[in-house]
């Protein structure tokens, strides 16, 4: 059974590649006790664009979302999900929200 965690962030990177579920979002860490927590100052989290967890669709949304945080320096809802890991330990950012 996952765990769930909500914060809020600023967007320090974003990347695409076929690892990692196709993107990453680089944001600050947070403390949040989930599996995936990161022992740095900063935490990686898979949006799953290739769709192995979450609609396609809704990974691109997120991906949207978190590109245009890093462009304005907005920061970002985001909803973690650790029942979902990439094999390099990045939890699953369920949900990407721009925060206004």
């Amino acid at each position: 059974q996952g765990a769930t965690r909500q914060f809020l962030t600023p967007v320090l990177a974003v990347t695409t590649s076929p690892s990692f579920n196709g993107c990453l979002v680089k944001v600050e860490r947070v403390s949040t006790n989930l599996l995936c927590e990161s022992k740095t100052d900063t935490t990686m989290l898979t949006m799953d664009c290739e769709g192995e967890w979450m609609d396609e669709g809704d990974a691109a949304n997120n991906l949207r979302q978190a590109q245009i945080a890093l462009l304005t320096g907005k920061k970002v809802n985001v909803v973690v999900n650790d029942r979902f890991t990439t094999p390099q330990g990045y939890c699953l950012a369920q949900q990407i929200t721009l925060f206004r």
